[in-house]
């Protein structure tokens, strides 16, 4: 979008009326270039938003990781940003006689989104990621015994 400054210049004979409108009609020219070079982008938060961004992985022998990515956006750099919650659990009970168990389930807001996706993932769906993460919350309040739910909320 060319400053008013700039059309001034190149318009000696408009109206500031007239200015003005040709500076609105660069700046809708502006927004329609950026949707298009970011199509693919913006596409992609769409389908995220709407049907939820989750996967599920695995590393090495015992690591199983599921994401889910959420409230994605542009910044104004062309970088997705998302919220991201990761549960990750290790499971070492076929490479060591003590059967370890080990599970994390982290929440961070405002992550970059090429940061994060794994190489090889499986996509899932949100109903299957939200019973996941309502059974360890199950899980969890089942391992302690009665607790006081009224702690959680």
């Amino acid at each position: 979008m060319r400053s008013i400054e700039t059309l001034v210049r190149e318009y000696p004979n408009k109206t500031g009326k007239e200015i003005l409108e040709i500076q609105e009609k660069d700046k809708l020219l502006d927004e329609q270039e950026l949707q298009k070079y970011n199509e693919k982008s913006l596409a992609l938060i769409a389908e995220y938003n709407e049907k939820g961004g989750c996967f599920k992985s695995t590393f090495g022998l015992d690591q199983y990781r599921y994401d889910r990515f959420f409230n994605l956006y542009l910044d104004e750099r062309g970088n997705i940003i998302c919220d991201v919650e990761t549960i990750v659990g290790f499971y070492k009970g076929h490479t060591t006689p003590n059967n370890e168990i080990l599970l994390e389930r982290k929440y961070k807001e405002n992550q970059r989104f090429d940061k994060y996706l794994p190489q090889e993932e499986e996509r899932i769906s949100k109903e299957e990621y939200n019973l996941l993460s309502e059974h360890l919350d199950n899980v969890f309040t089942s391992f302690w015994g009665l607790i006081d739910q009224s702690k959680f909320n």
